[in-house]
């Protein structure tokens, strides 16, 4: 007969078993000090905007100040930093080096032209780089990244829902605010607080998120989470050069926040679950790069249809530059749309799915259950 499926903090080997809901609740705590962050610093822009620009340069420089100093004191040093390990340079260096020319290259291609011998020979330099960065990774003793790891299916779906979920907001809140501020006129405070209540939303609601992964899964929530995105973006398609904000613009913001605090800790917990404890900053830390990598490839591509699309000089006026951000929005869309394609293969039923031990509370058996994204 078929296991009854374990409890959630059971879902994982017997030594590792408490800790996912711990790492559960921990990530939705991580999700909601990034969501305040980013609210109140989008506030806090808007006023320093209004003083001077200059000021939001400014102001990252002694917060990231305090945090190394806080980090420096309150964080243990890992075994592996104690240890002998070493580190893998040359594939730091080559991978750094083979992410900064994709995006590079993205960015300059609308300049220069997409089938451009620059724009070519960018991407095949991309192509070496990262094969000689594999080549490093599979032969050095301490690897940056353990390319065993992406063999597994929820973390190659946890990698790639970053990317088109960073990729596809970024672009979004980049059209957005030129919409506020080129063609209503809205200042850098106003677009800020309009933007506000997606923040809010993650704020006020992640700190639940944990007990929600743990009764139904990542992978639903990350579909959720993908479905109110792209029925959000869909439903700014329909703005225009008067929005009512109560009508237009708020339910979109209400939707990517619901979104947002969905599929973010949700993506971090897929991301960390299942890995050995030394490999759990190797997973974070590729996860962070989808989304930094993510977000400024896509957002390179959304800028480049806007740009194909806008108005000749003549022909310039409100209605014109609105239409030219329309493609954009589109653009947007698809990403997400990609990225609920992504998640939702993570619902089907596999055979032969990987499996973990569970032990029981007497600890002197133990049955094999399938793991659940």
């Amino acid at each position: 007969a078929r296991p009854s499926r374990p409890p959630p903090a059971c879902r994982s080997s017997p030594r590792r078993s408490p800790k996912g809901p711990l790492r559960n609740r921990a990530l939705a705590i991580y999700t909601t000090c990034g969501a305040t962050g980013y609210s109140m610093g989008l506030v806090f822009s808007g006023l320093l905007t209004e003083a001077s620009w200059r000021l939001t340069m400014l102001l990252p420089a002694p917060v990231a100040l305090i945090a190394l100093l806080v980090g420096l004191k309150l964080l243990p040093r890992s075994e592996r930093e104690r240890g002998e390990g070493g580190y893998d340079i040359p594939g730091a260096v080559l991978g750094t080096a083979s992410m900064l020319l994709l995006v590079f290259t993205v960015v300059e291609a609308p300049e220069v032209g997409w089938a451009a011998a620059r724009t070519v020979l960018s991407f095949a330099a991309v192509a070496v780089l990262l094969a000689a960065f594999v080549a490093v990774e599979r032969r050095s003793p301490s690897p940056l990244i353990r390319l065993g790891v992406l063999r597994s299916g929820p973390q190659v779906r946890a990698q790639l829902g970053a990317m088109t979920f960073i990729g596809s907001y970024i672009g979004f809140q980049f059209l957005v605010t030129l919409y506020m501020q080129q063609l209503l006129g809205w200042s850098a405070l106003h677009t800020a607080l309009a933007f506000l209540p997606a923040g809010a939303l993650v704020a006020l609601s992640a700190t639940k998120v944990g007990a929600v992964i743990d009764r139904f899964g990542t992978a639903r929530l990350m579909v959720l989470g993908f479905v109110l995105m792209v029925v959000g973006y869909v439903l700014f398609l329909r703005v225009d050069l008067h929005p009512v904000y109560a009508a237009a613009i708020l339910p979109t913001m209400l939707l990517v926040g619901s979104g947002f605090a969905l599929t973010f800790p949700s993506l971090n917990v897929q991301a960390t679950n299942g890995v050995d404890e030394h490999e759990q900053g190797m997973v974070s830390g590729l996860l962070n790069t989808s989304v930094q990598v993510g977000g400024a490839i896509f957002l390179a591509v959304v800028t480049a249809v806007v740009t194909a699309n806008a108005p000749e000089k003549g022909a310039v006026t409100p209605q014109a530059v609105l239409d030219s951000y329309r493609p954009g929005f589109v653009v947007v869309t698809l990403i997400a749309l990609a990225g609920l394609l992504i998640t939702l293969t993570g619902l089907r039923t596999r055979r032969g799915r990987p499996s973990v031990v569970v032990a029981k509370s007497t600890l002197r058996e133990a049955e094999r259950v399938p793991v659940r994204d």
